[in-house]
């Protein structure tokens, strides 16, 4: 009996070290399994005018734009930001730091302000609520809101949406899908025309999936039948097979247009390997 509450004892020892190291990462991002409860790879078919593009774009805009604010309550992150608030240093101004809060907690702020949204205190505004939440008092909401607004407006630069739609079509290419050397605009100089890697839509969700590792992705195909699905993924194809940690179980050499392209965008790898942030 006396083994059994040992046993009990260092597991609860465990969980509470592990919410602690949570809380000190301010790591709040959910097991991709657990978040979405669909295959990675997905065929979807059935009779024209049964519902297909509407129920995918209907699962893509509820699930993936908020799949990373998902976040259940708890009162121990009120708490570590209580405690936070009340001992700021005193070299340490006003503005810097609320800064520091807000960005350091952008996460949960954020999802406080998704789950506000939904709850029974919407008709209060965000500003009230997190002032009754944590007793701020004179400038500190106005700098922290302002902070946080700052932060939000800088992760909407980044990244418009967290998913793509493209239709295929009996025309559609490689070129088109993955990415090419194409003449486009100077946009330093309009009346010129040079040429530059313009990539398609899987290598746009690919890039963005390397650089935001804790953001999913979807790349939604309608169509598909109706391309030659060969010629248009070509090699790329070869990456739909995930292994049990949703990464790419056999990565494929990249050519040196992609290579250039990926090295722009601070990606330095000679393989291309979907990671497990893609669906």
């Amino acid at each position: 009996m006396e083994l059994k509450k040992t046993e009990l004892y260092k597991t609860i020892l465990n969980d509470v070290e592990d919410l602690k190291q949570s809380l000190q990462n301010d790591c709040f991002n959910v097991n991709h399994s657990l978040k979405i409860d669909k295959p990675l790879n997905r065929i979807v078919f059935g009779a024209p005018g049964t519902g297909k593009s509407w129920k995918l774009k209907s699962e893509a805009e509820e699930t993936f734009p908020l799949m990373n604010e998902i976040f259940i309550r708890n009162s121990e992150i009120e708490k570590l930001i209580k405690k936070e608030i009340s001992s700021k240093p005193d070299d340490q101004n006003e503005g810097d730091w609320a800064t520091s809060i807000a960005i350091k907690h952008y996460r949960y702020f954020n999802s406080l302000e998704k789950w506000l949204a939904k709850s029974d205190e919407q008709s209060k505004n965000f500003k009230e609520f997190i002032i009754k939440l944590f007793n701020l008092k004179a400038k500190q909401p106005e700098l922290m809101v302002s902070a946080y607004r700052g932060r939000q407006l800088l992760e909407r630069k980044k990244i418009n949406s967290s998913y793509e739609r493209v239709t295929f079509h009996p025309n559609y290419s490689y070129a088109q899908f993955v990415g090419t050397y194409k003449p486009v605009q100077d946009k330093e100089d309009p009346s010129k025309i040079i040429y530059k890697y313009v990539p398609g839509p899987f290598m746009r969700v690919y890039v963005n999936a390397i650089n935001h590792k804790d953001q999913d992705f979807l790349l939604i195909i309608e169509e598909i039948n109706r391309a030659n699905v060969a010629a248009v993924f070509g090699d790329v194809f070869q990456l739909l097979d995930r292994d049990e940690n949703g990464k790419s179980e056999y990565p494929v050499a990249a050519s040196e247009d992609i290579k250039n392209y990926l090295l722009e965008n601070g990606i330095d790898e000679d393989e291309l390997s979907l990671p497990s942030n893609i669906y």
